[in-house]
């Protein structure tokens, strides 16, 4: 009886230690940039709207990334770029995670994701940016040892470099 309650004691344990947890906006957020790379016209003008899409990650399943979480990372990666106003901007920013493909099994875990981007100018109503754009990133086999803690890094990786290459399309623009 007493391997029984240590079998089953070991059990949860195992089990609960293996939880999923979602993507951190902290760890999605891109931060490697030149602020002078941007149109000055861009400085402390961008307001993010509600992010949407991805999906709230079940402890019981998988790590995901939420729409939220993904629009604060946004926010984190363009605030550090001084880009990013709390109110009344004049440029709107709204992302819409479409999709994040994650592996079922594997020790090396690619993810790749697809954000819709639009970004309008509120004084002329026009549409700047309106792109699909599509990353992916591995976590290795060597990143983490557990596939759950794995897959939320690679998650986490795909969101980074997606946001990555939305910041280098808003250096792009000339204003």
């Amino acid at each position: 009886m007493k391997h029984y309650f240590l079998l089953l004691a070991c059990a949860a344990a195992a089990f609960l230690s293996s939880c999923a947890t979602g993507a951190k906006p902290e760890n999605m957020a891109f931060v490697s940039y030149q602020t002078n790379q941007f149109d000055s016209k861009l400085k402390n003008q961008i307001e993010i709207k509600e992010g949407q899409g991805g999906q709230e990650t079940n402890p019981l399943l998988t790590s995901e990334i939420s729409g939220k979480d993904f629009s604060d990372a946004l926010a984190i990666s363009l605030n550090r770029a001084n880009l990013l106003t709390k109110d009344n901007g004049r440029y709107d920013l709204n992302s819409n995670v479409i999709s994040v493909k994650q592996p079922f099994a594997g020790l090396d875990l690619t993810v790749r994701m697809n954000v819709h981007y639009t970004l309008k100018d509120n004084n002329s109503n026009r549409m700047l940016i309106d792109k699909y754009i599509s990353s992916e990133y591995t976590a290795k086999f060597s990143d983490s040892y557990y596939a759950v803690e794995r897959l939320k890094k690679a998650n986490e990786g795909a969101a980074r470099n997606n946001i990555k290459k939305f910041v280098d399309e808003l250096a792009k623009l000339n204003l």
